[in-house]
């Protein structure tokens, strides 16, 4: 007999004991679906897409080439979608979910490709009915409901994707969420990967930024020094598109 123990990484690096990484080298199989964006096609979500539409239409079919262009204005089709999620099956299903609620409720046959107009609306309806949801539900536990409500009411507040801890202090004050402990609220919406942060950089003349979240590095950490980047996900529930 086997006993087969399915448990998050973030939640299984929080357990106490001494052989946690014993346990994970020998015993464990590690489920990382996080894939470099600038490569999208090889990500492991869209093999795993296309195999759960495998199975319910009897024949091998690639979702996004048969049902999405390209491109659109706002980028690369596959970026752009990946771009919207954390990298997790459940993500990328539900984004894929409300985008087929849209056409179905258009009425576009299944032998049409999808519109810009189509794919923006479901990546709103992802984004109302299900990211900013989820991130409520990852709350749950580190704070009480209505201390979910005015962060989120901050958020909103400070209208804007990116902002400092200043700035986000001053949105808290606007909504009379000052009582807040905005330094938790910040690491704990690091930690669920609802926000990460930017580091900018000059080498040789050249500007660069560079975005962290810790759904695509769990070793990372988070400063209030930094300036803070809101998740894709949550832009279009939070009315800053």
């Amino acid at each position: 007999m086997k006993v087969v123990v399915l448990c998050r990484t973030d939640l299984f690096e929080r357990l106490p004991g001494a052989n946690k990484n014993k346990l994970r080298r020998d015993w464990s199989v590690v489920l990382d679906w996080y894939h470099d964006p600038r490569d999208p096609r090889a990500s492991a979500l869209m093999d795993l897409a296309n195999l759960r539409a495998q199975v319910a239409l009897g024949r091998p079919i690639d979702v996004v080439d048969r049902f999405f262009p390209p491109k659109i204005r706002e980028g690369e089709i596959r970026k752009l979608v990946l771009d919207h999620t954390r990298h997790t099956p459940r993500d990328f299903g539900q984004l894929l979910g409300s985008t087929q609620r849209i056409a179905e409720a258009s009425r576009t046959s299944r032998q049409h490709v999808l519109s810009r107009e189509q794919i923006m609306s479901g990546l709103r309806d992802y984004s109302i009915t299900y990211f900013l949801p989820e991130i409520r539900d990852e709350l749950e536990g580190y704070f009480s409901a209505a201390e979910i409500d005015q962060i989120v009411g901050t958020l909103t507040a400070a209208r804007a994707r990116e902002f400092s801890f200043k700035d986000l202090k001053a949105a808290a004050a606007a909504v009379d969420a000052g009582a807040l402990d905005l330094e938790r609220v910040i690491r704990v919406l690091f930690g669920c990967s609802a926000l990460g942060t930017i580091q900018t950089r000059t080498f040789n003349g050249r500007r660069s930024t560079r975005f962290t979240f810790e759904y695509r590095n769990r070793n990372s950490s988070v400063s209030m020094n930094e300036r803070f980047f809101l998740h894709r996900g949550v832009w279009k529930a939070l009315n800053l598109i």
